[in-house]
């Protein structure tokens, strides 16, 4: 089994024990997944079967759209409804228009402090495990893309935030959580998480896991790996220009076009051949394909 399935991960698990957990159900024996959820995060995980897994970190560049509900008043040390509390504040009195205001300072290109409970890694250390040994993780801010956050409740009685964030790759939403609260002139943390796409795998694409799932629903489910691709430029081939591919060789374009990092290369059937990067050569004004990950 070879391509990409979308599973709607559910509450209370990890990432990779739900892709495991499928995989060992469904006995495929390689699979991994693009983009990591919280135990406490629900949602888009995308899931990468067998020659899928060779394109899963094209995947994991894509951009996310999440749902997310930030508790006013209590900060955790995770950031999350998962840690324990570690500071309480009274909440000031907020209108919607406060929060819209402050929401627009964190869109476009922000600098972000991730959790110190996190995956990343400190001198090869993860830093969560710093963080559980008692130890301040030396995290240092990212750059990341915010493209657009929206407000669509708040309950100022029980001093919640829903908000819809359309992001970049590497944006924690528990840190736009703890950030925002601290810009509301309180403290706060992320107390619920739904991503609802990934690029252009969304919910309608998801099949719930861990959950009863037939081996025919996942057949039907089973996105092509050339699909999967959709977002990149793509090139079609000859059947004689394959045979050199899979060998590591350049092959020549008919036609001049524009450098591409990444561009997905096809046969005439539309089986998916490899990624490739699109370079040109400036003396001949010639452009070729150099292979760099395999799919057959």
């Amino acid at each position: 089994m070879d391509g990409i399935i979308v599973i709607d991960k559910q509450k209370g698990i990890s990432s990779s024990f739900a892709v495991r957990k499928f995989a060992k159900q469904f006995k495929i024996s390689s699979a991994g997944h693009a983009g990591t959820l919280d135990p406490m995060a629900t949602g888009v995980l995308v899931a990468g079967l067998g020659k899928g897994t060779r394109i899963l970190r094209f995947l994991e560049a894509m951009d996310k759209v999440y749902t997310g509900t930030i508790q006013l008043g209590s900060a955790t040390d995770t950031d999350d409804a998962e840690g324990a509390t570690v500071e309480e504040l009274p909440v000031l009195r907020l209108t919607e228009n406060d929060i819209v205001n402050v929401l627009t300072k964190y869109t476009g290109e922000i600098k972000q402090l991730p959790p110190s409970y996190s995956a990343i890694k400190i001198d090869g250390k993860r830093a969560y495990k710093s963080a559980r040994a008692g130890e301040t993780p030396k995290l240092a801010l990212r750059d990341v893309t915010v493209h657009s956050i929206k407000l669509l409740s708040f309950d100022n009685v029980a001093y919640t935030i829903q908000i819809s964030v359309h992001c970049s790759k590497g944006t924690y939403i528990r840190s736009l959580a703890r950030d925002i609260s601290r810009a509301l002139g309180t403290c706060g943390h992320l107390s619920s998480l739904r991503r609802e796409s990934v690029g252009l795998f969304d919910l309608s694409r998801a099949i719930p896991f861990p959950s009863e799932v037939t081996k025919e629903q996942v057949d039907n489910s089973l996105i092509s790996i050339s699909d999967a691709l959709k977002g990149l430029q793509s090139y079609v081939v000859a059947d004689t220009d394959i045979v050199n591919i899979k060998m590591g060789r350049t092959v020549l374009l008919k036609e001049r076009v524009s450098d591409a990092e990444d561009a997905l290369v096809k046969s005439s059937a539309g089986e998916a051949i490899c990624i490739a990067s699109v370079r040109n050569i400036s003396a001949t004004g010639e452009s070729y394909l150099q292979p760099q990950r395999m799919l057959v």
